[in-house]
């Protein structure tokens, strides 16, 4: 008799499918989502100034390559990690994609 429930190998495969499809789909939609925040960002009055006559605040480049890099890591994990950290992973990927997005759009 076991105590815990356990799945069946069908189930479990079908989860890291879901999992593995997710992170894909948000890998994906990575590029246009910094393209739409870029674009709000310069929608603004500020942004706008900033792109007609110049004197903008400086991009904090590091801090948002670093982000991507550990947001492709994630990525990797979700991919190719065993199923029990798939979920964490593609948590983390879409968590550091969403912080890139809000790092392009905190600056115009």
């Amino acid at each position: 008799m076991t105590w815990y429930r356990q799945t069946s190998p069908t189930a479990q495969a079908a989860r890291a499918t879901r999992i593995r499809r997710g992170a894909v789909i948000a890998f994906v939609m990575f590029l246009p989502l910094l393209c739409a925040t870029k674009l709000m960002a310069l929608a603004t009055d500020s942004g706008g100034r900033c792109l007609v006559y110049g004197g903008c605040p400086p991009f904090p480049w590091e801090a948002f390559l670093w982000v991507c890099g550990a947001a492709a890591a994630a990525f990797a994990a979700a991919v190719a990690a065993p199923f029990r950290f798939r979920s964490a992973a593609r948590g983390a990927q879409v968590g550091l994609q969403l912080l890139a997005a809000s790092i392009v759009l905190a600056r115009p």
